[in-house]
């Protein structure tokens, strides 16, 4: 007796905005292998207006990733220290723990499609200025710091906006895929951009590279212009007020799963993280491989992390989103011990693979627990939080650099991971406590409230 597969056409369903999704439809229609590996890995990108908000996130992930390495490697060449890795991402993490707030507060308040016409507007005269002074033979390393601190500025202003838009525009339903996917693009762009940019450093030279930068970004403001979303009602104006900014704030305080979740993706990119800014001093001095070895570390950390992060797609919701976040915190700064003891790029590179892996299950599974949580009219200062939470991996950069410069990369990337873990086993530990209390204290309760 044969059997015949039974797969689902998807005919569209108009909802708001003119957006149409598919409404399951019953067929006989033989399912292809894609299908069945991909399920509804991709379905949000069905809402039109994501899909251009995703394409144009990789471009500006893309140019990230791609300055973060020729940043670094050029300020290894010209002051030849990792105290100035450190220092360069000190300056982007100062901006973002700094202005962040107040980038979730303008999120909330302007239009945001406008904000991200405004930050990636910005980020391509940065690029611009930076590629002219290299190709003019001016470029010094205090450049290079200004050029990171105003990129750091306009990211705090570009991300709360980002979340909050994509919130706006994909349906509830679907947006855990949309999540995810989000996540999946950035590390799409860790794989490629490093990458390519180790292969032209490598043979061309700094400047194809700034310039490959810059059209990345005119390719992502193209995108936003593209958007056709508008909000339904009006923001309301802005005002540079305290009770605005800490609005987001008292929300994260008072909503306890949202708070732990803030401090373990604290923690984990403090300590976790920081190091990514050192690689450029790891490849050198620890591994004694060039600009190619360090894109070839730095794409298989992307790598990984965009497996984590299509497997997350893959699946769906997570039931215990805590326990695999504060899991994957404490693997991740336990797993720099090996990283800094190894001795080649062959080493190295399934360790960070095995490392970026779980910071995309951190970021996608942070970001998942926001949405949750967070009310439309604060989504913005509440991501603004969340940005000064990712803001202490750069931050954190400044003193692992510090002690690299000191006893030598490899050992304090090794170190660093060490305190990290132990820090994160302290808040891991009281928090369980906390919620034995709470456990403790509720059972009395419901055994009063019993018939007798």
């Amino acid at each position: 007796m044969s059997h015949r597969r039974v797969s689902v056409r998807y005919p569209r369903l108009r909802i708001a905005g003119g957006t149409t999704l598919p409404k399951p439809e019953a067929s006989s229609a033989p399912a292809g292998i894609a299908d069945s590996l991909a399920g509804d890995m991709f379905s949000s990108l069905r809402v039109a207006d994501y899909n251009r908000l995703f394409f144009g996130n990789m471009g500006f992930q893309f140019n990230n990733w791609m300055q973060q390495l020729t940043f670094g490697w050029l300020l290894l060449l010209i002051g030849n220290s990792p105290f100035w890795l450190g220092l360069n991402g000190a300056m982007a993490g100062i901006a973002m723990t700094v202005m962040s707030p107040i980038g979730g507060a303008v999120a909330d308040a302007w239009e945001r499609r406008r904000s991200l016409l405004v930050t990636q507007t910005t980020a391509v005269t940065i690029n611009g200025g930076i590629a002219l002074l290299f190709w003019l033979d001016k470029l010094e390393i205090w450049h290079l710091l200004l050029a990171s601190l105003l990129m750091g500025m306009s990211y705090t202003f570009n991300m709360p906006a980002r979340q909050s838009l994509m919130a706006e525009i994909v349906p509830k339903p679907l947006l855990h895929n949309a999540t995810a996917l989000h996540t999946a693009s950035m590390n799409l762009a860790r794989i490629t951009g490093p990458g390519l940019a180790g292969f032209l450093l490598a043979t061309i030279g700094p400047l194809a590279v700034l310039l490959v930068n810059l059209v990345a970004n005119c390719w992502t403001v193209s995108q936003i212009l593209s958007i056709k979303h508008r909000p339904a009602t009006p923001p309301r104006p802005f005002r540079l007020r305290g009770k605005e900014i800490a609005d987001g704030f008292r929300f994260c305080w008072a909503t306890r799963r949202l708070f732990e979740t803030l401090l373990i993706v604290s923690a984990s990119n403090l300590f976790g993280m920081s190091f990514v800014q050192l690689l450029p001093a790891f490849a050198r001095d620890s591994l004694g491989t060039g600009p190619e070895g360090l894109g070839i570390l730095t794409s298989s950390m992307g790598g990984g992390a965009l497996a984590g992060a299509l497997l997350l797609a893959r699946i769906g919701a997570i039931t215990h989103k805590r326990q695999v976040i504060k899991s994957a915190a404490v693997a991740g700064c336990l797993l720099l011990v090996p990283l800094g003891l190894s001795t080649s790029v062959l080493m190295a590179a399934p360790v960070l693979a095995i490392i970026g892996a779980l910071s995309a299950v951190i970021t996608a599974l942070g970001l998942a627990t926001v949405q949750q949580y967070v009310p439309n009219e604060l989504s913005g200062r509440v991501f603004g939080v969340y940005m000064l939470c990712m803001g202490l991996m750069p931050l954190g950069s400044l003193p692992s650099g510090t002690l690299a410069d000191s006893i030598g990369t490899a050992h304090a990337i090794a170190i660093w991971g060490i305190v990290g873990a132990v820090v994160l086993g302290g808040i891991v530990t009281s928090q369980w406590l906390a919620d034995q209390r709470t456990q403790a204290h509720s059972e009395p309760a419901v055994a009063d409230a019993r018939p007798t």
